[in-house]
């Protein structure tokens, strides 16, 4: 079975993006130990960084548990306009058919469960960054950004369907972590 990392986006005091009385630091925590939960039920081991409401940047502590076969998950919420929608996963830029499957999957269940656009897939190099340390490191990188903390039908949906979108990843998570 592969290893799977759990990030949640922000800890510290990078509060991440701010919207709707939503902090996305708060959120990512919050789906974060949603997500690992479900997994548990599952009989899947997680690795998760030991206090995000303090580290600043997990990115360290995770580096020993990077390994070339591990699936590394991290979650964010995306900001813009109010009318901007959607979700989308980011994945490597060279990125390979498994990779881009799993991603898929969580994209298209975000978008399913939260009747909310599917704006796909993106490489880090589509990202509003361009590049992105999660997805320098070894293994399956995947940034979830599961919509957007600014637009508030977004965030209405989100906060009504969350139990249901976490037991929703951790089956696509359990599927993968067994391939």
């Amino acid at each position: 079975m592969k290893s799977l990392i759990i990030g949640a986006g922000h800890g510290g005091s990078d509060s991440g993006a701010v919207g709707n009385g939503f902090i996305e630091r708060d959120l990512a925590i919050e789906f974060r130990n949603l997500l690992v939960s479900d997994l548990k039920k599952l009989s899947v081991n997680c690795i998760v960084d030991p206090d995000s409401n303090k580290l600043a940047d997990s990115l360290p502590y995770f580096k020993k548990y990077f390994k070339p076969d591990s699936i590394n998950v991290d979650i964010h919420w995306n900001a813009g306009p109010p009318a901007a929608t959607g979700t989308e996963v980011l994945i490597n830029t060279q990125s390979t058919p498994f990779e881009k499957q799993l991603g898929g999957k969580i994209a298209e269940a975000i978008a399913t469960i939260l009747n909310i656009k599917n704006r796909g897939l993106k490489t880090e190099l589509q990202s509003a960054r361009g590049s992105l340390g999660w997805m320098k490191q070894p293994g399956r990188n995947y940034i979830i950004e599961m919509c957007f903390i600014s637009n508030k039908t977004d965030m209405e949906k989100y906060m009504g369907k969350k139990p249901e979108l976490a037991k929703a990843i951790a089956n696509i998570l359990f599927e993968a972590v067994k391939q």
